[in-house]
């Protein structure tokens, strides 16, 4: 042990050093997306070699605070944590590096989970959408559809797919309906603008995806080859998108039709009336185009339950994060209580002599495990959230060239940090029956 305290602050400064290497291999990676797991591998170790002398530091600051509230034992519960720090320190690295985990992939899931929402909340601004499986919809069925009573208005869209020198890129042709920009989020400058340019100049607009893959921003250009040649388009703006990992490039249908000869039509997002009934106009749509064409068709409000609904089913997978990285942060604070417990059968049996009864040892080995799962959801909420804001611009950026706005509630930060304290004493049970049960007058003899 003695060893072991001398340790804690070289273990730390090392600590500091692989943080800082961490952040270093941040800034000067680039896009590298191996740079930036290591970059969070470094960051957890280098947090690991740092909690030890915070847990000594801690304890030895409320070691005071817990005679004067609990007496001799719980004093003996605060300060047996830096005494046995070889064992307890392991521990409370375990569950702080376990329940960090939980902390940073849900703060990331939630992020991403509320950039999705507003986006889809923004995007969806038809009352209901119409599409065929594939091809493109028949021009008279287009008309007779839109023709519908209770229909104000609507808007049209392709999506094709060109070659390019850096392979297939996906062109959204809109039509929007009129005052239905404000459905595509922009990213920066001045949208009245931006559309105005859109609508006049051939000027486009590409997904985060597209502009982080390809490195482009508003006031540069693309070429793109059509039917007339290559053509350079400038870029009027960066809009919000996630719903491809390549990326896209939006561009108005009427400078779509010039470069591609392509008056095919996708999709129709359709504006209803006020009062008019959704699921009933669906249904007359569906007869007009009985026997002609099969229709997709579906709600604002059922796409975007759908769209989450999907979204939750792709993450599902992190409860079983959730609940594995708990579970081996049990199974290690259990074996180190219960080799700490071999460690101190001796002072227990000591105790037990001078008139500690069996109650207040596994008492004693209680609280000190409800003190260790304490100091580790302390140390895991600092860590957890440097993980979660990594995952959510260096990891996710560089994966896929999403733009996720970090969300931080206070909700998940208090269940991750009762959930290591309930994990701490769960783990100490047993470890506080044996020390209650044990024979005093067996280790006195060894003594």
């Amino acid at each position: 042990e003695s060893r072991a305290g001398r340790m804690v602050p070289l273990l730390a400064v090392g600590g500091l050093v692989l943080m800082g290497l961490a952040a270093l291999a941040i800034l000067v990676s680039g896009r590298s997306l191996v740079a930036g797991l290591s970059a969070l591998f470094m960051l957890i170790l280098g947090f690991s070699f740092c909690v030890p002398l915070i847990v000594k530091a801690v304890s030895m600051l409320l070691e005071p605070l817990a005679a004067r509230v609990g007496g001799t034992p719980g004093r003996l519960a605060v300060g047996g944590i830096v005494r046995a720090l070889s064992r307890t320190g392991v521990a409370i690295v375990a569950l702080a590096v376990a329940v960090s985990a939980t902390i940073g992939v849900s703060v990331m899931v939630g992020s991403f989970r509320a950039s999705v929402s507003d986006w889809l909340g923004a995007s969806l601004q038809s009352d209901v959408y119409v599409g065929v499986p594939r091809g493109s919809l028949d021009p008279v069925l287009l008309k007779d559809l839109v023709s519908q009573p209770g229909i104000r208005a609507y808007s049209t869209s392709r999506r094709a797919w060109i070659e390019t020198e850096s392979g297939r890129t996906r062109i959204i042709a809109i039509r929007p309906a009129p005052g239905s920009e404000a459905g595509t989020v922009i990213r920066a400058g001045d949208p009245e603008t931006v559309w105005r340019r859109f609508e006049t100049e051939r000027a486009v607009l590409v997904s985060d995806s597209y502009a982080w893959r390809h490195g482009v921003s508003a006031g540069d250009a693309i070429t793109l080859v059509s039917r007339q040649g290559p053509v350079d388009l400038p870029v009027a703006a960066v809009y919000q998108s996630y719903d491809s990992n390549d990326g896209a490039i939006m561009m108005s249908r009427r400078f779509y039709d010039v470069l591609f000869d392509d008056d095919g039509v996708d999709s129709i997002g359709l504006y209803l009336e006020g009062g008019v009934d959704a699921d009933a106009l669906m249904d007359r749509l569906r007869e007009v185009g009985k026997g002609r064409q099969a229709l997709i068709m579906n709600s604002n409000a059922r796409i975007r339950d759908l769209s989450l609904g999907i979204f939750d089913r792709t993450f599902v997978i992190t409860n079983v994060l959730y609940w594995l990285a708990v579970g081996v942060a049990i199974i290690g604070i259990l074996g180190a209580m219960l080799a700490l417990q071999l460690e101190r059968a001796r002072e227990f049996a000591i105790l037990r002599a001078l008139g500690m009864t069996p109650g207040q040892t596994g008492t004693l080995v209680t609280v000190q495990c409800g003190f260790i799962g304490l100091l580790a959801g302390l140390a895991s909420l600092p860590l957890g959230l440097l993980m979660a804001w990594i995952l959510i611009e260096v990891i996710n950026r560089r994966a896929f060239g999403w733009q996720i706005g970090m969300l931080v509630e206070a909700g998940p930060l208090l269940s991750a940090l009762l959930l290591a304290i309930v994990a701490a004493l769960i783990a100490g049970l047993y470890p506080s029956w044996r020390a209650a049960s044990s024979r005093p007058a067996l280790a006195m003899r060894e003594e």
